[in-house]
């Protein structure tokens, strides 16, 4: 719609309708982006946790996706919208609704690399997790803003927000809450290189996830295991944990648990100065998560590949390393389109590479 003509629509909408029927609308035009998006969600991430969603008013009618690729195409056409969406239930108050959309759209937010949105979306969930009745909702916000603050290097905000979600799954009792957040705390110990508190918040949460026979989870979390594992310098035992990382999501269907457990076993072989190997576990990877239709994975494995091919096939290596910096820039990941570009510059020298996750 061309500007004036929305501006238009706007004023006369406000000069001639009610009050109650401009809600009205707006109410059904949230509730219809929230119960589409979460059943998109499950389309393209069908082990995600559902949550519970507010009952549709009347006339609201959430469209029926046939299938991941449509949910998938949804998403990319809709996600500026449902970032202005989430903004709209801010302004209202509509509490639950801004928590379930920042749910609804994680996935597709992380898959895609949109991490300042994510973190955005996360901090509008978290404000609006303390104004619902559910402790359990207030853990995950917190896990989740976390996470999201990881993404973006901003390790302080992030293990406070993560220590805080942990407190709250600890005081209610809730075993499967901790476990997600000991993973998510691993992973931003693990980004600064602290490995060894890593590898102890990634095997509690392994735990904890055994004892409740949390298979999809818990295979993710052996993964984390293994990584750190790698990383402290014990490769053998890290290779047969990625190993067994590997098996459980092959048992479940759990294509993203197969990449990241791909990922790791190229790390590992990587480590071992097996390169055909590292290359073909990382090709695996990749593939992988070309299907998934996750861009940051698939940029990751591209910059790994990159530094198994440095010493013997620096052509190649340029080239994977290139794809890399693409997806990295498009995402507006500078950190990381620096690191690539420096590496790039400094190909010919033939330096050692550094395998960062």
């Amino acid at each position: 719609m061309h500007d004036l003509v929305r501006l238009y629509a706007g004023q006369r909408a406000r000069q001639d309708l009610p009050t109650d029927e401009i809600d009205g609308a707006r109410r059904r035009l949230v509730e219809h982006s929230a119960h589409t998006a979460h059943a998109a969600d499950l389309l393209i991430a069908p082990l995600h946790a559902s949550i519970d969603l507010s009952d549709l008013p009347y006339g609201c009618q959430p469209l029926k996706l046939g299938g991941g690729e449509e949910a998938w195409a949804w998403f990319e056409a809709e996600r500026a919208n449902l970032i202005a969406v989430q903004n709209l239930a801010v302004e209202n108050d509509w509490h639950a609704q801004v928590w379930q959309l920042a749910w609804a759209m994680t996935t597709f937010q992380l898959r895609q690399g949109h991490f300042h949105d994510n973190l955005s979306a996360w901090k509008a969930g978290a404000r609006a997790s303390h104004h619902l009745d559910n402790s359990e909702l207030r853990t995950r916000s917190y896990r989740h803003l976390g996470r999201a603050c990881t993404q973006l290097e901003l390790y302080e905000d992030a293990l406070t927000h993560l220590r805080e979600g942990l407190a709250g799954a600890e005081r209610d009792g809730d075993e499967l809450g901790q476990a997600h957040t000991h993973r998510a705390i691993a992973d931003a110990w693990g980004r600064q290189g602290n490995d060894a508190m890593a590898l102890e918040h990634a095997t509690h949460a392994l735990h904890l996830y055994e004892e409740r026979g949390v298979e999809v989870s818990g295979a993710h979390a052996l993964n984390d295991v293994g990584w750190y594992t790698a990383k402290l310098g014990d490769h053998g035992l890290a290779q047969q944990i990625c190993e067994d990382a590997l098996a459980w999501p092959r048992r479940t269907g759990n294509r993203s648990g197969e990449a990241r457990a791909g990922l790791s076993l190229g790390y590992v072989a990587w480590l071992s100065a097996k390169s055909q190997e590292a290359a073909e576990n990382l090709e695996f990877a990749l593939g992988l998560y070309e299907e998934l239709g996750d861009t940051s994975g698939q940029a990751n494995a591209l910059d790994h590949l990159g530094t198994v091919h440095e010493d013997g096939d620096p052509a190649k290596a340029e080239s994977c390393w290139r794809r890399a910096v693409a997806i990295y820039r498009e995402q507006g990941r500078s950190a990381e389109v620096d690191r690539i570009a420096n590496r790039l510059g400094a190909l010919g020298a033939r330096g050692g590479g550094r395998f960062d996750r």
